[in-house]
């Protein structure tokens, strides 16, 4: 089940619109920046429309429009800015058979934000989330809170199409309802997730769709799950 919700997910990605390995015509007013076909590299070139049948932008460094034709335009390098994120996840359980754990359904919330004002993409960002989780099954529930934080990187692939990858450990705060037993334990134990996904931003709002791989520490019955993840997203900042 795990692998079929992987597919599912890989397949949405395949099926995200073209423009994402594609970059559409500029946008006038906006600033790009580009690679000429002799390797110069332009920052933060302001495109100002078509003239005389060439793209025309303009430089603070330079007087007057700059009219090229052959050109293109590189991802930002500019750091993104804010990006929180309120979603509902489901996983699927492939072991802990002694408790009989079939399905997790959580809500989600979480935040990321970077650290310096300009970076590369392959500089981390910082990220927290909050939620709560409930695996059920026929032997047994397990509830309760979970924070968690860590790196995570943005990349930009178009203005409008973004992937992401986060990283995170925490801590869950459970209560485990044994039904055989008909009693129920407290615990308070390690946790570790990893997350990749899509976000598909629509003005200051999107949707995003990830894969989440999570790992639920137990000294006798350890605990990971894996399942699809379904977001709202706010972009804030330069996103």
């Amino acid at each position: 089940m795990v692998w079929r919700c992987a597919s599912i997910f890989c397949l949405c990605l395949l099926a995200a619109p073209i423009s994402i390995t594609a970059q559409g015509a500029p946008v006038v007013g906006q600033a790009y920046d580009l690679e000429l076909s002799d390797g110069t590299r332009l920052k933060n070139a302001v495109y100002r429309g078509v003239k005389d049948g060439a793209d025309a932008f303009e430089l603070k460094s330079v007087v007057g429009l700059l009219q090229l034709k052959a050109y293109r335009v590189l991802p930002a390098e500019r750091r993104q800015g804010l990006m929180a994120m309120a979603g509902m996840q489901y996983l699927l359980p492939y072991d802990q058979k002694q408790l009989g754990f079939s399905e997790s359904l959580s809500g989600q919330l979480s935040v990321s934000l970077p650290l310096l004002r300009e970076s590369p993409a392959w500089v981390p960002r910082l990220w927290a989330g909050a939620g709560f989780t409930r695996f059920s099954g026929s032997k047994a529930l397990l509830s309760g809170p979970e924070i968690s934080a860590g790196p995570a990187w943005l990349l930009t692939l178009t203005q409008n199409h973004h992937l992401f990858l986060n990283l995170s450990a925490g801590a869950g705060f459970y209560r485990l309802f044994n039904q055989s037993l008909n009693e129920t334990f407290s615990q308070n134990t390690f946790i570790a997730l990893a997350e990749a996904g899509y976000a598909l931003r629509l003005a200051r709002w999107g949707v995003s769709l990830s894969y989440v791989q999570q790992y639920i520490h137990d000294s006798r019955l350890p605990l990971n799950a894996g399942g699809i993840r379904f977001a709202a997203v706010y972009f804030g900042g330069n996103v």
